[in-house]
């Protein structure tokens, strides 16, 4: 598995085609992390994003979210994670 720290460094030096899947995914909190809270939404993600990492074991599984605090709960469940690139349009 990518470290959480290398990812974003990897990820942007990929040469080849790379084939990115979108799921919706209800988690098993039966088969989590144990301090992961089903109420909570970024719990509910990261449960879920561990689970499709589990059932798709050779696949390269990534959470994309700009926000720290998903960041951080991604960290402490040793799942990559990556910023999605800034597509705003600034008028300097």
């Amino acid at each position: 598995m990518i470290s959480v720290r290398k990812c974003n460094q990897l990820l942007p030096k990929v040469n080849k085609v790379i084939t990115v899947k979108m799921i919706a995914h209800e988690p098993d909190f039966k088969k989590t992390l144990s301090w992961l809270d089903p109420t909570n939404k970024d719990d509910c993600i990261i449960a879920a994003t561990l689970e499709v990492q589990r059932e798709e074991p050779s696949s390269i599984v990534v959470l994309v979210t700009n926000d720290i605090n998903h960041q951080n709960k991604a960290e402490m469940a040793n799942l990559p994670f990556i910023e999605p690139p800034d597509t705003s349009t600034s008028s300097s």
